[in-house]
């Protein structure tokens, strides 16, 4: 690079540099404050902005500090100096001048001060001494002052911020871990190191994938980390491989932070939920357990109830019919209430053998799905207004017990849902058989529902809901609900061959 040469080499640069008016000019066009005063603190020039901060209107042969008296009446003493040379207290600015006696030169340093209501001052300070031609002694200092309170208070806020943000993520009960954009870790807090066993030397610089993920879910942690990082945020539930060898769960919601229209951070907030999802595996066990005894239960009252009940209801209608067609035995009196009695004999015998029906269809153990289907369709057309239309497609197969047993029960369900809050005038179910799966699917078209409120109902234990999700979990089938207001309502079931 080729050097500089400042040095006047024509005329009119000559003019320039020897023209005291142009340099008059060229100092007071400076936002600074300049000063040109002798070692001995005698102000020789002021631009016009000494002028105006020290609040004066001409220079006299006075001493510096006389000058600076005026500040003293707005601003109190000490005024700290402070350099690279280290930090000084100093009873006025002028005092600057007996530091430069002994070191000739300060380069940017800064003068602190409170005014007597106590706001702060900062002025930015550098003294240099001028070289002056031709003179064998220094004669002349140059000391140049910027106010600089209001960037100094931003300065100071921002670090009292950073300090203070620092402060919430170190004393976070929750564990935070900060991602460069190439996914290695800028920074964890303490209580991520007590999440994963590792520390905070261990872990910082490292890329994914990270030693605490679990073998089974680093393609998906990789696949949810590069979506964090491309501006996509959302809240996942993961395994971790603590570094004593311990699997927890953890729900991870990860967020971009996004500096002209680039991710420069991810910032991903953690909770360990592996007690909570211990709970909720055990619930879910207990649900399908319950679920299971129901089933069981409703078969032993249905058999017993067929075996039994049903069987001595007939066998006293036969008798009552019996009796009531003899005039010879009694009066017409008594035959005109034997046959009530049979009438009412055999309406019982009917709930009865509905109410098995409902407990346990008969026809589901013995013809299967679809005329389990077909029967309780034709039953609920036959009570109802709303009319549900059954499709079949594909080749027809019989599925385990428990199976056919689950998918009959959703669509139960659903068509009981749809008969008390769907206001629909038409239903579809469809059942259908493929090499890979069996697929059963209720729609209607009445006002349908915010899917929304269905987790809401869920969460709140709505036993209708929440069984048809068990019980389709329960044959590792999976249940989709879609739904919207005034769209109608579909409840899909896809069971794996």
């Amino acid at each position: 690079m080729p050097a500089v040469n400042n040095t006047p080499n024509s005329r009119s640069e000559k003019d320039i540099f020897q023209n005291p008016d142009i340099s008059y000019q060229i100092l007071d066009a400076l936002a600074d404050c300049v000063i040109i005063a002798t070692p001995s603190g005698i102000p020789v020039k002021f631009n016009s902005q000494a002028c105006k901060f020290l609040k004066i209107d001409s220079v006299s042969p006075l001493h510096i500090k006389e000058y600076f008296k005026y500040l003293a009446q707005d601003y109190k003493p000490p005024w700290k100096l402070i350099s690279g040379d280290g930090d000084l207290e100093l009873t006025s600015p002028a005092d600057i001048f007996k530091i430069l006696v002994k070191k000739h030169i300060l380069r940017d340093g800064y003068l602190y001060t409170e005014s007597r209501d106590g706001d702060p001052l900062w002025l930015n300070i550098s003294a240099v001494p001028l070289k002056i031609h031709n003179a064998d002694n220094l004669t002349y200092y140059l000391v140049i002052i910027r106010d600089v309170t209001e960037s100094k208070k931003t300065e100071l806020s921002l670090r009292e911020l950073n300090e203070f943000n620092t402060s919430l993520l170190e004393n976070s009960f929750n564990p935070i871990i900060v991602h460069n954009p190439d996914t290695s870790i800028r920074y964890v807090n303490p209580a991520m190191e007590r999440l994963v066993g590792y520390s905070r030397s261990e872990i910082i610089g490292i890329k994914a994938p990270y030693p605490w993920w679990h073998p089974d879910d680093i393609p998906h942690l990789i696949e949810n980390l590069q979506e964090g990082l491309s501006k996509t945020s959302r809240i996942i539930e993961r395994r971790y491989w603590r570094k004593d060898g311990e699997i927890i769960w953890v729900e991870l919601n990860g967020t971009p932070i996004i500096v002209e229209g680039k991710t420069r951070y991810l910032v991903t907030n953690l909770v360990d939920i592996t007690e909570r999802k211990r709970l909720k595996d055990e619930m879910e066990y207990y649900i399908r357990e319950i679920t299971r005894i129901q089933e069981e239960e409703r078969k032993r009252i249905s058999r017993e109830l067929h075996d039994d009940t049903a069987q001595a209801l007939s066998y006293l209608a036969l008798e009552l019919d019996a009796l009531a067609t003899r005039p010879e035995i009694a009066s017409q009196d008594i035959l005109t209430r034997l046959e009530r009695l049979k009438q009412l004999t055999l309406n019982a015998l009917q709930e009865v053998r509905r109410f098995i029906h409902e407990l346990r269809p008969g026809v589901l153990d013995q013809l299967g799905l679809v005329a389990a289907l077909e029967l309780i369709i034709e039953e609920f057309n036959a009570r109802n207004q709303i009319q549900i239309e059954f499709q079949k497609e594909g080749e027809e197969r019989r599925l385990s017990g428990e199976e056919e047993q689950s998918l009959f029960r959703i669509a139960q369900e659903a068509l009981n849902n749809i008969y008390k809050h769907s206001q629909a005038n038409h239903a579809l179910v469809k059942l259908r058989f493929d090499s890979q799966s069996v697929s059963l699917e209720i729609y209607d078209n009445g006002k349908g529902f915010s899917t929304s409120d269905m987790d809401l109902a869920i969460s709140k234990g709505r036993l209708g809901l929440l069984g048809m999700r068990e019980r389709a979990k329960l044959i590792n089938a999976q249940l989709k609900i879609i739904s919207a207001p005034n769209c109608g309502t579909t409840v899909r079931v896809e069971l794996p061959a």
